[in-house]
């Protein structure tokens, strides 16, 4: 788990709140994916009968493991359905470039769940070991909710985790390798950025800091460097009327048409096209 501080009255004021207008369930978890707080913090009857049964229970765990692996390759909110056709929303917490958390919002069932109707449900559990009397009961109190709320859903927990990170509500350990890595990657942004002047700077032999920062950002150490360097472009893009070839520069890539070409690659548009949706965003606003 990526060492975290968080306020734990004020973050439990902000889920509460959350599920007592919109009667969802809300939590918070980390970078390992392990929930540390919620509201309410228990699941569903629904779910934790469901989860009774050991196959349906592991379904349920690769279902969560796949969101969030989605959510983290992505890096932006997803929403999906379960195996049970129920809906979750998962979105990002990122600092610095860093996904420190995620907020998630579940389970319900929406309009165009192939499990809305228990005659359809039915089926798949008679083939587990399952309390059928009791989901059928659970499964008639729960609203059928439009999946046209979905978009507002996903704007509010989107919202709660910009916030949470703006306001420190939750953060890094700024003794924590993560962030120290950040703050040196840039400070020196400018600069040709290797793993060697990184393990110097941090005293890690090579082979282990591959280890240990794969372990941190999920992916290769150059990689999150190169991500950085992105970010502050798109900021400074977005921000500025600095030339791009400029920007290039500041950012450490002397070669314009190098990046240009990794812009591309990773924002799906070039630096110029990123400026001009950008400027079109402010105006519209």
């Amino acid at each position: 788990m990526m060492n975290l501080i968080y306020s734990f009255d004020e973050i439990n004021k902000i889920l509460f709140d959350f599920n007592k207008l919109t009667n969802f369930r809300i939590a918070l978890f980390d970078n390992n994916f392990t929930e540390f707080l919620s509201c309410p913090t228990r699941l569903s009857r629904f779910c934790k009968t469901l989860r009774e049964d050991i196959t349906l229970n592991e379904k349920c765990h690769h279902c969560d493991f796949e969101g969030f692996a989605k959510c983290t390759n992505e890096r932006k909110t997803i929403i999906y359905q379960c195996h049970m056709g129920m809906t979750e929303i998962i979105s990002p917490i990122i600092s610095s470039d860093t996904i420190i958390g995620y907020v998630m919002c579940g389970q319900f069932f929406s309009s165009d769940s192939l499990y809305k109707k228990w005659d359809n449900l039915l089926p798949v559990l008679k083939k587990q070991n399952v309390d059928i009397e009791t989901l059928h009961t659970l499964h008639n109190k729960y609203t059928l909710f439009s999946t046209d709320i979905l978009p507002s859903l996903q704007h509010y927990l989107e919202m709660i985790g910009t916030y949470l990170n703006v306001t420190g509500l939750l953060k890094m350990n700024k003794n924590n390798l993560a962030y120290q890595l950040d703050n040196y990657i840039l400070k020196n942004i400018s600069q040709p950025i290797n793993v060697e002047m990184l393990c110097k700077e941090f005293h890690y032999q090579k082979t282990n800091f591959y280890k240990v920062t794969y372990e941190l950002y999920g992916i290769s150490i150059m990689k999150h460097v190169r991500n950085l360097k992105i970010q502050v472009a798109k900021n400074l893009l977005s921000s500025t009327d600095i030339p791009i070839n400029q920007i290039a520069a500041q950012i450490g890539m002397d070669d314009y048409n190098y990046f240009t070409k990794l812009f591309k690659q990773l924002e799906k548009c070039t630096p110029k096209e990123f400026r001009r949706n950008s400027i079109k965003k402010n105006i519209s606003i």
